[in-house]
């Protein structure tokens, strides 16, 4: 049977069906040698049971899946069941407007013919303001326009193919979302009239998968340097491919490694050579940290009232520092700090991270106070 006959036999409207066909795999035509669809009688007791668990409450994700999953009645059993009226229009928006994600319809022409709730608390525009008007012009950033409405022209011809892009609020703020489409069929003669979309925030679920990447990085980094520390090469060539690892999973350069030497903090290139001396006051960021002994975040280096900046970081203009002691089995051997010139958020998993690292820089230190001799 064609799609309109499966759509009279079960109350679904055509449009719907195409919808469950794309995302749930039911109905499940076969193709002639034409190409041209043919559902069953297994479709039509498919959709028929989809629609009795959805009387009962069930989402339609839900009950597809049960459905997809159940055993059909052997063949010749009797299936009669009574055709459910097919749902009005305003009981179809209704069930559109319970969706949790953004649905929105447009016509041939590209204008909105249906905003739901959710597409009014994502986009910030109510119903009533942009119903009629370009789509493009509503959710679309102005110097993408031009090619939304050319994407949205390959939507018309049949180009459904599932996307992700940059859309924009009422207020001017962008988010990435995910795009998936699908045609809007007229049930009486099964001709295309518009377009369904379903758009999807996902910029915080790209953040999180961001942040997955980056925690793996540095568990990487650590393995390598403990591999490096267990096969006994020069303390030089650790001490950088610890700073390396630093500036690249933080996306710095100012990364510097200090030994203590009584009151005093030798900035070190290895343990053994120094490169400079800082002799800082019990005010400063590396004294505080090797008091505390605790890493210490800085945010807002400027603004900072629990230690004054080391001059090495006010040099440096940096906004925002990071720092960790560098425990020994006597107490600090050194400091490890890392800064930012541009203002950032430091996390308590990045001074985990840093002080990690830390840990193992210094067991390539003599205790303080046999530095340097």
């Amino acid at each position: 049977m064609r799609i309109g006959e499966l759509s009279a036999r079960t109350g679904v409207s055509v449009s719907t069906l195409r919808t469950w066909e794309r995302r749930y795999g039911i109905p499940s035509p076969r193709r002639t040698s034409g190409r041209q669809r043919v559902y069953s009688e297994d479709d039509v007791q498919r959709i028929l049971a989809i629609g009795q668990l959805l009387e009962r409450g069930w989402t339609v994700a839900g009950a597809a899946s049960s459905v997809a999953n159940s055993v059909l009645p052997a063949a010749g059993a009797d299936s009669s069941r009574p055709v459910r009226p097919p749902l009005s229009a305003g009981a179809l928006a209704q069930l559109l407007h319970e969706v949790a994600d953004a649905v929105v319809v447009v016509d041939l022409d590209g204008s909105i013919t249906f905003w739901n709730a959710a597409a009014e608390q994502l986009f910030g525009w109510r119903a009533e303001d942009v119903i009629g008007r370009p789509i493009v012009a509503v959710v679309v950033p102005p110097e993408r326009r031009d090619i939304a409405a050319k994407a949205v022209q390959l939507l018309i011809e049949g180009d459904f193919t599932p996307d992700q892009g940059e859309l924009a609020r009422r207020d001017g703020t962008r988010f990435r979302a995910t795009i998936a489409t699908s045609p809007l069929y007229d049930d009486a003669n099964d001709q295309l009239v518009g377009i369904i979309g379903i758009a999807s925030d996902v910029t915080e679920k790209e953040a999180s998968r961001t942040l997955a990447q980056v925690r793996a990085a540095e568990l990487e980094s650590i393995a390598v340097l403990g591999l490096n520390m267990g096969r006994a090469p020069d303390p030089a060539d650790v001490i950088d491919d610890a700073v390396q690892a630093i500036r690249r999973i933080f996306a710095i350069t100012d990364v510097w490694v200090f030994g203590i030497e009584g009151d005093s903090y030798r900035l070190w290139s290895t343990p053994q050579r120094s490169i400079g001396s800082m002799f800082d006051d019990a005010s400063s960021l590396l004294h505080y940290t090797r008091r505390v002994g605790r890493p210490v975040i800085s945010n807002d280096v400027r603004s900072e009232r629990r230690f004054d900046p080391t001059p090495l970081i006010v040099d440096h203009r940096a906004a925002s520092a990071l720092a960790v002691p560098m425990q020994g089995p006597d107490g600090a051997v050194g400091v490890l700090v890392c800064a930012s010139a541009t203002p950032r958020t430091f996390t308590t998993e990045d001074a985990h991270y840093l002080q990690a690292i830390g840990n193992i820089l210094s067991t390539l230190y003599p205790p303080a106070g046999q530095q340097g001799q």
